[in-house]
């Protein structure tokens, strides 16, 4: 199994400057992030701020479907999106449930972000799985599980580590 060298992935915004991707992610990293994952962000935006995402030295996480000419640290599949694999590249999966879980794991992703694990402002009719859920989806994998979902403050991030992830995904802690 390969060793994911990041534990909180900031997750972009809503960015359509340009000026605005290049800010968050020093924000990003400033405030402990330790690797970023880019997602509905115009194309142009990223291919003009692509080489100073790198000079931050983190890993960037592309959760953009058919963007894949970078430099990449990895990918973010979406549930239901084909596996692929890039050489040398982190594969993750985002899951909603055990079985999703359990499915990226037969895949052979290096990561799953799981969620909504507390309520989220971006889609609050969606019900949360709770802690307890994400307490039992990280005993039935050995593959590392990121909570995602809700996650706003060091009080949440630590009640999510205690039940076993292996870290978090957020975009509201990070801004």
């Amino acid at each position: 199994m390969i060793k994911i060298p990041f534990h909180k992935i900031a997750i972009t915004p809503s960015i359509e400057k340009e000026g605005e991707l290049l800010r968050w992610a020093e924000t990003a990293f400033q405030k402990g992030a330790d690797a970023l994952m880019l997602r509905q962000i115009p194309a142009k935006i990223i291919a003009d701020t692509f080489q100073e995402l790198l000079q931050l030295k983190l890993p960037l996480l592309n959760n953009h479907s058919g963007f894949y000419e970078a430099e990449w640290s990895g990918f973010q599949l979406k549930e239901n999106e084909p596996y692929f694999v890039f050489k040398n590249k982190f594969i993750g999966r985002s899951c909603h449930s055990i079985n999703a879980v359990q499915v990226a794991e037969s895949e052979n992703c290096n990561y799953v972000f799981l969620s909504p694990i507390f309520n989220t402002r971006s889609h609050p009719e969606q019900p949360c799985l709770g802690v307890d859920y994400l307490k039992r989806a990280t005993a039935i994998t050995q593959i590392p599980v990121f909570a995602l979902g809700g996650i706003e403050n060091e009080k949440q991030v630590e009640t999510c580590l205690l039940s076993g992830a292996y870290g978090f995904a957020a975009i509201t802690y990070f801004l």
